[in-house]
């Protein structure tokens, strides 16, 4: 009786384990969420992939505030150069804050 007891703790206790590391696992897998933001452009750095843009408050998001946001295809910099006033799309997702489809807003 005490082997069939210490197996079934032993096996109660591997499933709390699982179902605790599942749960860490969902919650660190966080998806990708995305938001439209107006700004006007401080810096395009293609070197660093990235641009500085001094953005307006991105609602559900972050207040107004002047960031880095990395910019994955260098295309993305054509046409576009300090002081303009663009809207694009941020991507935010793992700590990561993307921009793309970087638009001068005339």
């Amino acid at each position: 009786m005490n082997k069939t007891l210490s197996f079934l703790v032993i096996s109660v206790g591997f499933l709390v384990l699982l179902a605790c590391s599942k749960k860490a696992e969902e919650e660190a897998e966080e998806p990708e969420k995305t938001y439209e933001a107006v700004g006007v452009v401080y810096s395009v750095e293609p070197e660093e992939n990235s641009i500085i843009i001094s953005h307006e408050q991105i609602p559900g998001l972050m207040g107004a505030m002047t960031m880095r946001f990395a910019v994955k295809d260098k295309s993305e910099f054509e046409g576009i150069a300090a002081e303009d006033s663009v809207k694009f799309t941020l991507s935010v997702g793992e700590g990561e804050y993307v921009a793309s489809g970087i638009q001068k807003i005339e």
